[in-house]
């Protein structure tokens, strides 16, 4: 009896093991399906080309991703850059894989990542030649968002951006002679910036400040302000928002 119970539970962890391994190979292929492979092998390289190789890697990126960083220019991670990859309230982004993601860094621009940044996908990040972008731990973008950076742009910490955000800091044209058309744009920390809203050259917004969708911000934003509108305007002042 003893050799059959056995014989019965060598079996038992046989067939257990055998089932483990097929799991795993569906979740591989599966992912290898999805060109989840691919993107572990274009991390792989981004992380590579910032410096070092680590766990988890220091650049995430989905491999439809199209990067163009000059040879003179500099690209810094100081903890984790997620690119074209995000999880909403609502589950995983749908438009994964669907909508590409441009990093684009110009001769002797700086993208500078200060801790664990996140974009999802069809962001895309603009930097000129000889321009910065600087953004915070544990900031985010959400999808077919722009920043688009002549001069110097700075995101704080803990910011969220929502979809179809647009930043940019110049006008491109001059309105008249001797009229400046690029300025640095500054958001602090905790910002929450709505969907579709448009931050103009020049601006600076304190932080826990709120922008509502679809607003046009061409000045400055105090500290703890809700505004909106085109252009925006104060609509409540002393608010509190939770990330």
């Amino acid at each position: 009896m003893s050799g059959l119970k056995g014989a019965t539970l060598m079996r038992s962890e046989c067939e257990e093991r055998s089932s483990r391994r097929e799991g795993i190979f569906r979740r591989v292929s599966k992912r290898i399906l999805k060109g989840d492979l691919f993107s572990y092998l274009y991390s792989l390289y981004w992380s590579l080309r910032v410096g070092s190789i680590s766990v988890p890697l220091p650049v995430f990126t989905h491999w439809k991703t199209r990067w163009r960083i000059s040879p003179t220019a500099n690209l810094i991670v100081r903890k984790q850059f997620i690119v074209g990859r995000m999880n909403t309230q609502i589950g995983q982004n749908g438009q994964e894989g669907l909508d590409r993601n441009v990093i684009q860094v110009a001769d002797g621009g700086t993208l500078e990542i200060d801790g664990q940044v996140c974009l999802g996908p069809g962001v895309r990040i603009l930097v000129g030649p000889n321009a910065r972008l600087k953004i915070g731990d544990r900031s985010y973008i959400t999808a077919n968002s722009r920043v688009i950076v002549k001069s110097d742009i700075e995101i704080g910490s803990d910011c969220a951006i929502s979809w179809d955000v647009q930043l940019m800091d110049t006008d491109f044209h001059h309105i008249q002679p001797g009229c400046p058309n690029t300025k640095k744009i500054t958001i602090g920390n905790r910002v929450w910036i709505g969907s579709r809203a448009t931050i103009l050259k020049g601006v600076t917004i304190g932080d826990g400040a709120v922008v509502a969708a679809g607003s046009v911000v061409t000045k400055d934003v105090p500290p703890n302000t809700l505004v909106g509108g085109n252009p925006a305007r104060v609509i409540r002042e002393n608010i509190k928002w939770k990330p």
